[in-house]
């Protein structure tokens, strides 16, 4: 069984990328949204001769919970790495970044508070 999804010691090309077929699979990623391009995941698919059944596009509401802390910790976990980096080399302060999340949540634009107090993006 041949798959890009997790590590595939024995199917390398020569670039050491996995391959499925003829199909070079895409770099890894930590990015939740690398594979979001419309149609980029059908094309994969396709070119490594495997059918599509069906395909639909939609969103869909992250919910962040009701606490502030928690939400910003949600948002801001694929960068949590950069986060504790720029923390070490005394380029990160807390205070100022909770408070331009403050004004993301006033904005109502990308996070949204519900009457109930759930946070979404």
């Amino acid at each position: 069984r041949h798959s890009c999804v997790g590590p595939n010691p024995w199917h390398k090309g020569e670039d050491k990328r996995d391959v499925v077929g003829d199909f070079a699979c895409p770099l890894r990623s930590k990015r939740p949204m690398s594979l979001s391009k419309p149609h980029l995941l059908e094309n994969m698919l396709e070119k490594a001769n495997l059918p599509v059944v069906e395909s639909s596009n939609d969103e869909y509401p992250l919910k962040l919970g009701k606490t502030k802390d928690f939400a910003f910790k949600a948002l801001t976990l694929p960068i949590r790495t950069e986060l504790q980096q720029l923390k070490k080399d005394n380029h990160y302060h807390h205070q100022d970044a909770g408070e331009a999340f403050e004004d993301v949540l006033k904005e109502g634009f990308m996070v949204k508070q519900r009457e109930d107090g759930e946070m979404e993006v």
